[in-house]
């Protein structure tokens, strides 16, 4: 049985991977975390709405996920996907898409 509140969990739980940091999955609130706060950086500093659909979905996820990780008491450390690995192995798509990002930031000027 996991001794950590289920109300502090709900609390923190509405600022994306907040609520994993607090039940101790700290490098999967801090991937969470990370890639939300990097999503609206982006869109905002590229001006990608396209993006916006994103956000949502994040916060969903991390929402739930740390509520049900509440209750799990084999609570995995890792993420379900690594993204990462992906490009180390296909590391040119990294260029590619920051080719695109450039090309749709020269369109909103």
């Amino acid at each position: 049985m996991n001794s950590k509140s289920k109300a502090l969990t709900l609390l923190f739980s509405f600022v994306p991977g907040a609520g994993h940091m607090y039940l101790g999955l700290m490098q999967k609130g801090t991937s969470i975390m990370g890639l939300f706060f990097f999503s609206i950086f982006l869109i905002s500093w590229v001006l990608l709405d396209l993006l916006g659909f994103a956000l949502p979905v994040i916060w969903c996820y991390s929402f739930f996920d740390a509520l049900h990780s509440l209750e799990d008491d084999a609570m995995p450390e890792e993420l379900s996907f690594d993204g990462l690995a992906w490009f180390r192995h296909h590391p040119q798509w990294i260029g590619w898409g920051l080719i695109i990002l450039g090309v749709l930031n020269t369109q909103n000027d």
